[in-house]
């Protein structure tokens, strides 16, 4: 099946996912600052991990090319990989979801000079334990915030072929950054999510 873009120049009102997770700037590592990545879903509690994504921000906030994973099943455990991190894997359970549907990855800024970019996004489609299909972007995806929208989003939907998954993997490597020395971006500024919905 295709995979599905679509960008704005303002961040749209989503429908809830039945699994979910969110990568953010947060507090960059700060203990008393807001989580930089975390996992959750529907009928069942977010689980939150930190990582700090740049020790020097004397030359911008860059956290590098970072590899994530995501695995969330049908029974609806989900599990956060982001290496290098503090927490190391964080997981989410309690919420089934059913045969997976479709698989959405936000990309968000919220700020002039501000980015996040996905290299080798890929999501991986199984059932019972079997990859059936293997969708990948061709090219990178970003956003970047300018003077003139500072607010941006792209929406990347991957759809599979069969109705019948129970398990979908994806993985990448995010990149978060913004140009301006000595500045640390606000928690949301810079984001992207990944959402499964159930089919």
């Amino acid at each position: 099946m295709p995979i599905y873009m679509a960008a704005a120049d303002s961040l749209s009102s989503l429908s809830t996912p039945s699994i979910y997770a969110e990568l953010r700037a947060g507090g960059d590592g700060d203990p008393y600052g807001a989580a930089e990545y975390d996992v959750g879903g529907a009928g069942c509690e977010m689980t939150e991990g930190r990582t700090t994504w740049d020790d020097d921000l004397s030359d911008g906030f860059d956290s590098g090319n970072v590899t994530v994973g995501l695995q969330a099943r049908a029974d609806g455990e989900a599990t956060v990989a982001v290496a290098d991190s503090t927490s190391g894997d964080v997981s989410a359970s309690g919420g089934s979801i059913g045969n997976v549907g479709q698989v959405v990855v936000r990309l968000g800024v919220q700020g002039a000079q501000m980015q996040v970019r996905w290299n080798n996004l890929t999501v991986n489609f199984y059932r019972n334990g079997v990859l059936r299909e293997s969708l990948s972007l061709a090219a990178p995806a970003q956003v970047t915030g300018t003077d003139q929208a500072p607010v941006r989003e792209e929406l990347l939907t991957f759809v599979p072929s069969d109705t019948d998954d129970d398990e979908v993997v994806v993985t990448g490597a995010v990149r978060l950054t913004s140009s301006e020395p000595d500045l640390q971006p606000d928690p949301n500024q810079i984001f992207s999510q990944i959402l499964v919905y159930a089919g």
